[in-house]
């Protein structure tokens, strides 16, 4: 089942006009296949998407130089904020790994 999830994002303004540059709280919607989350590679799979659309929620092209901006602070909010709203076990697991927050757990001999 395709679901959506909507919050705000911080957005730097400094992307538009960096003489003028903010932070701004924007809309976005994430869309994911719940399906997908019960099996390491699907939820990999569905952390790629995350981080796809995060990054297509938080760019944007320069009007002169037509040159693609990412602000990286926000992709990386977008997608933590994804993870927790989605609150799954195995993504929460594939996301850990994959931003090296996950706990090593040293076996007692």
């Amino acid at each position: 089942m395709i679901r959506s999830i909507v919050f705000g994002a911080l957005v730097s303004t400094a992307m538009v006009a960096p003489a003028l540059a903010e932070k701004v709280s924007t809309p976005v919607t994430i869309t994911f296949d719940e399906a997908a989350l019960t099996e390491r590679g699907d939820a990999l799979s569905v952390l790629t998407s995350l981080e796809r659309q995060a990054r297509d929620a938080c760019s944007s092209i320069t009007p002169i130089t037509k040159i693609e901006l990412v602000d990286q602070n926000c992709v990386a909010d977008v997608v933590d904020q994804a993870v927790k709203a989605i609150d799954s076990p195995v993504l929460n697991s594939v996301y850990a790994e994959a931003s090296g927050t996950a706990v090593k757990v040293a076996a007692l001999d």
